[in-house]
């Protein structure tokens, strides 16, 4: 896919829409912000820079993406580190499937969790 828009500009937006998030849509815990027809933002409020499992949901919609060979961001923060957002060129189909793999990553991380902890008290 060739780009419309170059790699600066989309982690400028990326890092823009983290802080937009963090400020007015912190109750969000995770989304898609359509900007255009063929420009999205997907982000997560899970405390990126201390939760393992916001990491691991960011890097996988970001191996998702860079897979699918779209233009994209790389993943950027709000000022907090709280937020984490990732700005991409595709359409709405597209923009779903990345949102499921983040969905289902913070799914599959909290349960490692949850077992993991589980183990620990058993022990």
């Amino acid at each position: 896919m060739v780009s419309m828009v170059d790699k600066q500009e989309l982690n400028d937006t990326a890092k823009a829409m983290a802080q937009f998030v963090n400020d007015e849509r912190m109750h969000c815990h995770r989304g898609i912000l359509p900007l255009d027809k063929q420009l999205h933002v997907l982000f997560g409020n899970d405390c990126y820079a201390t939760d393992e499992r916001s990491q691991a949901e960011a890097n996988a919609v970001q191996e998702a993406v860079l897979r699918e060979g779209c233009p994209a961001s790389d993943i950027q923060t709000d000022e907090s580190s709280l937020t984490w957002a990732i700005a991409f060129e595709g359409d709405k189909k597209l923009a779903d499937a990345f949102f499921k793999i983040a969905a289902k990553t913070w799914f599959d991380e909290s349960m490692k969790r949850a077992a993991s902890n589980s183990s620990r008290q058993e022990a």
